[in-house]
């Protein structure tokens, strides 16, 4: 992850993010970064192929993170190491500076589809509702898939309410 000014916070997260949002998949391996060999500051979101088909990578993700304005930005590419040095795919994403975990999920989501054909699930939304005791009312909410930010849209709605 490359820090492309005043992100290293929002770099470092969206680091973790997508390495366990890929391991959770069960296909991929995520390598030690001790193991790498590349020059990652020369490579910069590039890469040289025979220093990374030289510890077994089939598949490398690198992304550039800036923080400009209250916003933050990724570039994010994946390229596949029998191909060469071009990226298969990159995107770019924007967001609040709040916002990096998301932006990881969706481009993990990319990774998923482009290897699989399957969307993949990190920035799915789970709504649920919850009854108190005997009442009749319910409440309704959406979240993440992990319940860490969690929104309610409807209070107290009654049984039977139409």
């Amino acid at each position: 992850m490359l820090d492309g000014g005043g992100a290293v916070a929002a770099a470092a997260t969206i680091q973790s993010v997508v390495a366990r949002d890929l391991t959770l998949v069960g296909l991929f391996k995520i390598l030690d970064p001790s193991a790498v060999l590349a020059n990652l500051q020369q490579e910069g979101t590039g890469i040289e192929p025979r220093d990374w088909d030289s510890i077994g990578a089939q598949g490398v993700v690198k992304a550039r993170v800036t923080l400009s304005g209250g916003q933050l930005a990724a570039d994010f590419f994946l390229y596949d190491v029998a191909a060469g040095n071009r990226p298969v795919l990159g995107r770019h994403y924007t967001g609040s500076t709040g916002a990096a975990r998301q932006l990881a999920h969706r481009f993990a989501d990319e990774v998923v589809r482009h290897y699989t054909g399957a969307p993949g699930f990190f920035s799915s939304k789970i709504a649920f509702s919850s009854g108190r005791g005997q009442s009749q009312e319910y409440n309704l909410a959406l979240g993440d898939r992990r319940a860490r930010s969690v929104k309610r849209y409807l209070e107290r709605l009654s049984r039977g309410a139409g």
